[in-house]
């Protein structure tokens, strides 16, 4: 074991994972839309595909889901900063509609004609499999029905268009950084990035 790591207290030990890209989780009815981001969320299998994300069962976006079965997931450049951020500090009890009361407008997927957002560089359909409690959250198992990307994703993400944004964490709610250069390495990418 290398002797300069230190111990680390196992209830922020999630923050070793930042950076991540944080992606939008919405869902609606009838009633509401509910929307939050999210960095807990991965493809558990390829065939079928199917993504799972942890969640707290306090979130207006949860039981939104609950009710519905069905969820977008939505990746963003790093133009799109300034309306996550108002996202981000809206509390979803309140609202009835937290994705347009924080500056995004709305369009119908194609195939379970839920909401996501027009500023999305790529958007997933998800439909709800499984809800399983796991610790103080809960944990989605579900299947992408769908899948959309801007031109700048070719197989891959080429990032030409599309500069990501990354999630540093913080202790005051989500803090936010851009990446400003890459460069190819092999069959890695390096990232440059700016705090925002």
């Amino acid at each position: 074991m290398n002797n300069n790591l230190k111990a680390v207290d196992l209830s922020i030990c999630h923050r070793l994972l930042y950076p991540s890209i944080p992606v939008m989780v919405v869902s609606s009815t009838k009633d509401k839309t509910s929307a939050m981001l999210a960095v807990s969320v991965i493809v558990i299998s390829n065939a079928p595909p199917l993504l799972g994300i942890s969640i707290s069962p306090h979130h207006t976006t949860y039981r939104t889901i609950r009710s519905s079965k069905s969820f977008t997931i939505s990746l963003f450049d790093a133009k799109s900063i300034p309306l996550l951020k108002i996202l981000a500090r809206k509390q979803g009890y309140k609202r009835k509609d937290k994705l347009s009361e924080s500056g995004f407008h709305k369009e119908i997927t194609p195939k379970l004609k839920t909401i996501a957002p027009k500023e999305a560089i790529a958007i997933l359909e998800c439909k709800v499999l499984r809800d399983l409690r796991v610790g103080d959250h809960r944990f989605l198992i579900s299947r992408i029905i769908s899948a959309t990307a801007s031109n700048d994703f070719k197989g891959y993400w080429r990032y030409k268009d599309y500069n990501p944004i990354l999630y540093i964490g913080s202790t005051t709610g989500f803090l936010f950084c851009k990446v400003f250069r890459t460069e190819k390495i092999g069959f890695l990418t390096k990232s440059f990035i700016q705090s925002r």
